[in-house]
């Protein structure tokens, strides 16, 4: 059975190759992302991550405007989780 990092390894591959040949239909698969689903934990953060950079790398590739800025607003939430960087 596959573990949780497994299916997001595969889900992130997947939406990586899909913004190479069909931009379209990545921004369309990320914004299905149900982030309601895992309200907390490691597997939210990460897949916000990854909703946040196809929608605004794919909202740039087809100049959808609305898919840009529900990106730009997860990395917002982001930083608001996490507003410190340490090294």
């Amino acid at each position: 059975m596959p573990s949780i990092q497994d299916k997001f390894n595969e889900l992130s591959s997947h939406l990586s190759a899909l913004l190479d040949c069909n931009p379209i239909e990545a921004v369309k698969q990320a914004q299905e992302i149900d982030l309601n689903a895992y309200l907390d934990g490691p597997q939210r953060v990460n897949l916000m991550s990854l909703k946040a950079a196809i929608l605004v790398d794919g909202g740039a590739l087809t100049k959808q405007q609305d898919a840009i800025e529900e990106g730009l607003a997860l990395f917002c939430e982001l930083h608001n989780l996490f507003p410190i960087v340490s090294f």
